[in-house]
C-alpha cells in the first residue's frame, strides 16, 4: 500500500495512534502499520476511520 493520510487526519483530530487502535479495536502496532502504508487498511477499519475523523474514503486514500 502507497502511503496515506491517516496521521495527517488523526492529528487534526488530535488523537494518538494508541487511541485510534482502542477504537478499531486492534493493537497500537496494528494501527501504526495502517499509518505508515505496510499493511492495507480493511474496509471495515476504513468506514470505522471515516467516521471517527469525519472525512471520505477518498480523503484518506488520497485517490
Amino acid at each position: 500500500m502507497s502511503k496515506n493520510n491517516l496521521k495527517k487526519y488523526r492529528l487534526k483530530s488530535n488523537l494518538t495512534q494508541k487511541q485510534v487502535a482502542k477504537i478499531l479495536n486492534i493493537t497500537e502496532t496494528g494501527y501504526q502499520n495502517y499509518e505508515l502504508g505496510y499493511r492495507n487498511i480493511p474496509y471495515d477499519k476504513l468506514k470505522l476511520v471515516c467516521s471517527l475523523f469525519n472525512c471520505t474514503s477518498t480523503d484518506i486514500l488520497g485517490f
